[in-house]
């Protein structure tokens, strides 16, 4: 009969997220996942293909739950430029804890594709973000222009650019539109 283990995924999400936090994505390997979770290499095979598409995964649990799943927008409460710093910071500490991941396509074919579709994600993302953002103000914005502001933010974070500057950036562009 085989072993029942509890919450097997969610335990082989949490091993895969510290490895890639103590070493980035060359330290991350389905056999040490296994290992740290005391379970057969097979069942690790079960849930995810490879090491890429485990480490996808992690990116886009902790994008889901660190960024999205945070940002409220209430615009009786907060002024649009504080909205706007606040999705920014969100996106910045995740840029921060994943940028060793995002960046390591560089030098690994097997991660090139992978992550070029998750950057594209986490732009459309914030496209949608700035969309609802924008139309809670009544401002309305081209698809082209929500695509720039969404990709400029996204580098921003990446280059880890100071709040204050976005702040700048965020006061200017919400000034244009008055």
């Amino acid at each position: 009969m085989p072993k029942i283990i509890p919450n097997i995924r969610s335990r082989i999400l949490q091993s895969a997220r510290r490895q890639l936090a103590e070493g980035g994505y060359p330290s991350l390997s389905l056999r040490g996942v296994a290992k740290d979770c005391g379970i057969a290499l097979g069942t690790t095979y079960h849930y995810f293909q490879n090491k890429q598409d485990l480490a996808i995964e992690v990116l886009r649990e902790d994008w889901n739950n660190e960024v999205i799943a945070e940002i409220q927008i209430d615009p009786s409460t907060m002024a649009p430029e504080n909205v706007s710093v606040k999705f920014y910071s969100l996106l910045g500490k995740f840029c921060s804890k994943y940028n060793h991941v995002l960046l390591y396509h560089r030098s690994s074919d097997d991660m090139l594709e992978a992550v070029r579709v998750e950057q594209r994600a986490i732009v459309n993302d914030t496209v949608s973000f700035y969309r609802l953002y924008l139309s809670q103000y009544q401002i309305q914005e081209t698809d082209a222009m929500l695509d720039a502001l969404a990709e400029t933010s996204v580098h921003f974070a990446f280059i880890h650019t100071e709040e204050s500057v976005f702040r700048q950036f965020a006061k200017i562009y919400l000034q244009s539109k008055q």
